[in-house]
């Protein structure tokens, strides 16, 4: 008797082998002139995928309508770039980075978490949709530690072993976020 999560996890697997090999059918293949451009889109939809899985525990789980959620991903993702980038000069590599930005952001949820553990419904809203108005003002408007609206740029490729990511092939890119994905659809669903 096999647990359940194995089973989604093939399925997720199967997918995620399939959905490359789906766009060279039409009528996907007259949409986007190479199967690469498709791959780039599905790692990019990949963050987002990541961000719904968070937000339907918060939301969807937990019952808390919280209006800055995206703020968290963007404290996550400052921070990554700031460890990963020249802008610092610190040379973290990318998987150490990944697991520090979403410390940080951990850390930041809990810190804005704690003080309102009493609130519900529209209290909750009204709180949560401050601190995600305010997030991005700050971050808009630090040059020191953000650019400001230029934002880091020069964000270090990731690598893995000897191997370093090209932008101009997006395969490890998806192989890296399907692998996430299913990371944490084994943790969600736990």
């Amino acid at each position: 008797n096999r647990p359940r999560w194995t089973t989604g996890t093939a399925g997720r697997a199967l997918v995620a082998g399939l959905l490359p090999l789906m766009v060279v059918l039409p009528p996907f293949n007259a949409f986007l002139p190479s199967q690469s451009a498709w791959v780039d889109g599905f790692a990019l939809a990949g963050v987002f995928v990541l961000l719904a899985l968070g937000l339907n525990i918060v939301v969807g789980l937990a019952g808390l309508l919280d209006l800055g959620y995206a703020a968290f991903f963007a404290i996550g993702a400052y921070t990554y770039a700031y460890g990963a980038s020249p802008f610092s000069g610190l040379h973290v590599p990318f998987w150490p980075m990944l697991i520090i930005g979403a410390f940080v952001a951990a850390i930041f949820g809990i810190l804005l978490g704690a003080p309102t553990l009493r609130l519900r419904g529209d209290y909750l809203a009204i709180v949560t949709l401050g601190f995600g108005e305010i997030v991005p003002i700050v971050f808009l408007n630090s040059d020191t530690y953000t650019r400001g609206t230029n934002g880091i740029g020069g964000i270090y490729k990731p690598e893995l072993l000897d191997y370093t990511f090209q932008l101009t092939n997006p395969w490890p890119y998806y192989i890296t976020m399907a692998i996430l994905i299913t990371i944490v659809m084994i943790f969600c669903y736990r």
